[in-house]
């Protein structure tokens, strides 16, 4: 994908730590679902396309992030559940196809 050169500016909106929610494409065709749960673990804009470009991101959509990050993953014995702040009046889900 294409990174903005306006993340790489010196203005502070894009320095800012924040919790982040994103759904990337990987070069090899997998879907790959990052979220990060406090400030201390958040990302700056100008962070998010260096860590996805490491995993192989192709293409990617940064959801709106900040207090209304959550996510709920099980995948047999792995549980993760990062609460968020805000409320939210729509998910995305995603179900393993059998």
């Amino acid at each position: 994908g294409i990174v903005p050169s306006v993340l790489f500016s010196n203005r502070e909106k894009y320095k800012k730590i924040s919790r982040r929610t994103v759904v990337a494409n990987l070069i090899d065709g997998k879907l790959c679902f990052l979220v990060t749960d406090t400030l201390l673990t958040g990302l700056s804009l100008q962070e998010l396309p260096i860590i996805l470009g490491g995993i192989g991101a192709r293409d990617a959509l940064n959801f709106d992030g900040g207090g209304s990050t959550q996510c709920i993953a099980k995948l047999n014995d792995f549980y993760l559940d990062i609460e968020g702040r805000d409320r939210v009046p729509v998910i995305v889900g995603v179900y393993p196809r059998y």
